[in-house]
Formats: structure tokens, C-alpha cells, sequence
């Protein structure tokens, strides 16, 4: 665990909107874990995952949550940030009886409305992509419900410690989650890191 946490504590996981009209998001770059996956209409989601809540920069902007995610986040004992959820993911939180950071119910107390960002139009974003958070306001989320900063939390991954077999150099990485959503990793000889591309254009 990252040195000034507590024992057990959990982590948070919130949902950030991928569409090209979503752009530029912010806080995803200081997330010690991102996931990618397809929603309802071919387009994918993220989830930013940080392990210590008090440190979450501002991120989003946050939308909904579907039950992959969920799915994902339960096992690691992930404190859930998001505005409103799909009807599986739902179901699947009342049946757990799952306290989360969710803006249909905390409204303004856990999420912050970027005025600016909304304005002016056309070039202004959707009000559904100018909602975001951050320690502070998912801290008062966590504080209102009473929702509880410890677990017992486990590792997300395992790795293998043996090398992994080498199939040659991949330079360029394309990821095609479905006809409408395509991601690609490109190789930085400077940086010796891959980066991530969405929609044509770095990420």
C-alpha cells in the first residue's frame, strides 16, 4: 500500500465518459489503474481506479455506471463514484446492499458542475460531460452515508513473476472493442513507454 494509508483501506473507483464529445477528461493520468469496457451503445467507459481517496485529483467527467463495472470494482472492496446506474447495475448493488458515491442521490455534495466547460455552445460540451469529483467531494459522499474506509481489500492483480514469452516487437497495438470503438497503443522510442491512442489522436 502506498506509504501514509491505513490498513485496509479502500480504494475508490469512478466512472469517467469516453466519447469523443467527453474530451479532454481530466484525472485519468494520476489513476493507479484504469479499465476499459463496452456499454450500451458500443462506445466504452472507464473506470479510474486510485488506492488512496484522499488524494483523487479532480476527474471526469463522471457518468454512469454499468454492472461490468460493478462486476469489477466489488471484489477489491472499491468505494464506487458515479451519477446514476444502469438497471443491472442496480439490481446488483440493492442486492448487495452496496453503499456508493452515486449523484443521484448526493447531487452537488459529491459532484461539481463545470460551468465553463458547458458554455458557450457549440463549442461547449453535453451538461452530461462537465460533471466531476474529487477527494474532498467524494470524502463528503463517503461522510453523509456513513460508508465505511476500510475492508478487507485484496490484490486486484496477479502477476506472474516468470518473463512472458517474447513473439517479437510490437510497435503499434490496436484494440477494436466494437465497430464504433477502436483504442491503440503506439510505441515511444524517447520515452521507451507506449502511448495511448482514442479516435485517432493521442489520448
Amino acid at each position: 500500500k502506498p506509504e501514509g494509508m491505513q490498513q485496509g483501506q479502500r480504494p475508490v473507483a469512478v466512472r469517467v465518459a469516453n466519447k469523443d464529445r467527453a474530451l479532454p477528461q481530466r484525472g485519468l493520468a494520476a489513476a493507479d489503474v484504469v479499465v476499459e469496457a463496452v456499454v450500451e451503445d458500443g462506445m466504452t467507459r472507464l473506470m479510474a481506479m486510485y488506492a488512496d481517496y484522499n488524494t483523487v485529483p479532480q476527474v471526469g467527467p463522471v457518468r454512469s455506471t454499468q454492472d461490468a463495472f460493478v462486476q469489477m470494482a466489488m471484489p477489491s472492496q472499491a468505494i464506487m463514484a458515479y451519477i446514476d446506474a444502469t438497471v443491472y447495475a442496480g439490481n446488483l448493488l440493492d442486492v448487495t446492499g452496496t453503499k456508493t458515491v452515486n449523484g443521484i442521490q448526493l447531487g452537488r455534495t459529491s459532484f461539481w458542475f463545470d460551468t465553463a466547460r458547458s458554455l458557450p455552445k457549440p463549442g461547449g460540451k453535453l451538461n452530461e460531460y462537465c460533471w466531476f469529483t474529487d477527494a474532498s467531494l467524494i470524502w463528503a459522499g463517503m461522510t453523509y452515508l456513513d460508508i465505511l474506509t476500510t475492508a478487507e481489500v485484496h490484490t486486484l492483480f496477479q502477476f506472474s513473476q516468470q518473463p512472458a514469452q517474447s513473439a517479437g516487437d510490437a510497435q503499434i497495438v490496436n484494440m477494436r472493442y466494437s465497430p464504433v470503438a477502436e483504442a491503440g497503443f503506439v510505441w515511444n522510442e524517447t520515452t521507451g513507454l507506449y502511448d495511448k491512442h482514442i479516435f485517432g489522436h493521442l489520448h
